[in-house]
């Protein structure tokens, strides 16, 4: 019996729902009061022990509860629609903002694009530019080979016509002086004449005859370096210039009278051909030694009628070279020492280095300092 009693509540219950329903169609919606207090009533009700209520009470309770499950279906459609609003505005945003990175890509793609192009163009002309480049370079290379080349010649042709002067101008020199002699280790008085000094000095020195010593004429006579007495602690060399170069030969064969007294005669030269004579000296005494049939003229050392200038030391016979100690024959290689050597830095010994011809290692060092501007790197 109690089964039954439950299945007639429920049945009650299922009648006031919809009729409920019903009436709540029929009356609109219910105010947010009344949902309020039905709710305060829903809650107020223990949730402990069932309550058992009549069908009355049963209804009632019933319409709350489809009240406030009508009320939550809105609020639940509310949202949903707002919901719904809200992901249609994030839709579109995504859709617009997509839409703008796709153009703002296909436009930063284009302007790459366009700029590649126009750098495989500059390239493109850069590359033309630089064969252009190249072409010219070979072009100026080539020309400046052959101006290096023409330089060259003409650096050598130049140096050439002016050892050849310098040779032509030291032997007019040489020429002009051959009628002067020196005399060395004269006494120097105060106030002396110097032509009067030199005529005593003929007759009573060099043992030659009054009439002879009368007859020569004099084109200069001084002593050297010129300026009075007082101004020198040692004694002056005299030198003669002659009118006649036959008194200066005369006079010139009596100096072997002067053997084993301290004054000298010498002939009148320029320094280059002092420096050159002094520096063949050594070979011409060896020569002597040897009994070789020999002369020294100016600077010209002349053995078994050979000429020999400072330059051409190396082609003297090994005899006179190998007892020089300033000198080492290898092979084709000689070396010296600067100081005492014919070929040292001051002489003048012409070579070719580098298509450039020097007249000395002198010049040579000076060259190459005026090259690189330090010494030492040479």
């Amino acid at each position: 019996m109690p089964g039954k009693a439950k299945k007639a509540r429920a049945r009650n219950t299922t009648r006031h729902t919809r009729s409920s329903s019903e009436m709540s169609n029929d009356e609109g919606k219910v105010c947010d009061t009344e949902e309020t207090d039905s709710e305060e009533t829903a809650c107020a009700t223990p949730k402990g022990n069932p309550v058992v209520t009549d069908n009355v009470n049963i209804s009632e309770e019933g319409r709350i509860l489809i009240d406030r499950m009508e009320c939550l279906s809105r609020e639940i459609t509310k949202q949903n629609s707002e919901f719904h609003d809200e992901m249609n505005v994030l839709r579109d945003d995504i859709r617009k903002n997509t839409n703008d990175m796709k153009n703002a890509f296909k436009e930063e793609i284009s302007e790459l694009k366009s700029g590649i192009t126009y750098a495989q163009e500059v390239s493109e002309e850069n590359k033309i530019k630089v064969e252009e480049h190249e072409e010219c370079l070979k072009d100026i290379q080539i020309q400046s080979s052959s101006m290096s080349t023409a330089i060259k010649n003409m650096s050598y042709q130049y140096n050439k016509m002016y050892d050849e002067l310098n040779t032509k101008l030291l032997d007019m020199n040489v020429y002009s002086r051959r009628s002067a002699l020196h005399f060395q280790n004269i006494p120097e008085e105060d106030g002396e004449n110097p032509g009067d000094v030199m005529k005593h000095f003929f007759v009573n020195r060099l043992k030659m005859s009054k009439d002879e010593v009368q007859n020569i004429r004099f084109e200069r006579v001084h002593r050297i370096p010129l300026g009075p007495k007082e101004k020198y602690r040692f004694t002056r060399t005299i030198t003669v210039k002659f009118n006649w170069y036959q008194d200066r030969e005369t006079v010139w064969g009596k100096r072997f009278s002067l053997k084993g007294s301290n004054i000298y005669v010498t002939e009148s030269f320029p320094k280059e051909v002092e420096d050159n004579r002094r520096l063949l000296m050594p070979y011409f005494k060896k020569a002597k030694e040897l009994k070789w049939k020999c002369a020294m003229i100016a600077d010209t050392l002349i053995v078994k009628d050979e000429r020999y200038k400072i330059g051409d030391i190396q082609k003297l016979p090994m005899e006179l070279l190998n007892d020089n100690p300033s000198m080492r024959d290898l092979d084709t290689v000689f070396l010296y020492n600067s100081s005492t050597s014919p070929l040292g830095p001051d002489s003048c010994t012409p070579f070719e280095c580098d298509g450039t011809m020097f007249r000395s290692v002198t010049q040579y060092l000076a060259y190459n300092r005026a090259i690189t501007g330090r010494s030492d790197q040479i």
